[in-house]
């Protein structure tokens, strides 16, 4: 993840919070499902309302946890939690820096992230295969995508490996095998 998140940095930051094993949840009602043991209440409870052990698992909300096969999240999170505090305070900068605008025949794709700057220009076949993966797509959907709108003789290998180069441009993610376009549209009309 953390090296996804420099293609992100045009999107709002996320916060980076460890897992919170509250009442009700499904980590409360079944925690060794997710590999989970329920320690107890947590320790600020004791000071808030001092009674048996017993009333105080009645009284609370947010319980301490361990992991039953011994790992822990914060010894290895830390690049994860670097790269979302850089995304973070460079926020300003980047948000929504990563753009298309859509023409006849054409797409134009203007990167202003943070050490990506560059400019894109697709012909109407790769704008077409580009957009097809707006809401992700793999590449033989992007493919009948492009086959839909009329365009013939284009081999699903040959998608794959556009779509690969968009990835190492950081134009496109991909995750199992499903591409997702991250340009916004020029037109995305701007936030309050």
């Amino acid at each position: 993840m953390a090296r996804a998140i420099p293609s992100l940095a045009h999107l709002w930051p996320p916060m980076l919070n460890l897992l919170a094993l509250h009442r009700f949840s499904p980590y409360h009602q079944r925690p060794a499902e997710f590999g989970l043991e329920n320690l107890g209440p947590v320790p600020w409870y004791r000071l808030i309302y001092p009674t048996d052990e017993a009333t105080l698992t009645d009284l609370a909300y947010s319980f301490d946890y361990r992991h039953l096969d011994g790992h822990t999240p914060t010894a290895y999170i830390g690049p994860l939690r670097a790269a979302v505090d850089a995304w973070r305070s460079g926020h300003g900068v980047a948000y929504r820096a990563l753009r298309y605008r859509r023409g006849p025949g054409f797409l134009v794709v203007h990167d202003r992230r943070p050490g990506l700057t560059a400019d894109y220009s697709f012909d109407e076949q790769e704008a077409q295969l580009y957009l097809a993966c707006a809401d992700g797509a793999t590449a033989a959907e992007a493919c009948a995508a492009l086959g839909a709108a009329g365009s013939s003789g284009v081999d699903v290998d040959d998608v794959r490996t556009f779509l690969d180069d968009l990835v190492s441009s950081r134009l496109v993610y991909e995750e199992a095998g499903r591409y997702l376009a991250l340009a916004l549209p020029a037109t995305l009309p701007e936030m309050p």
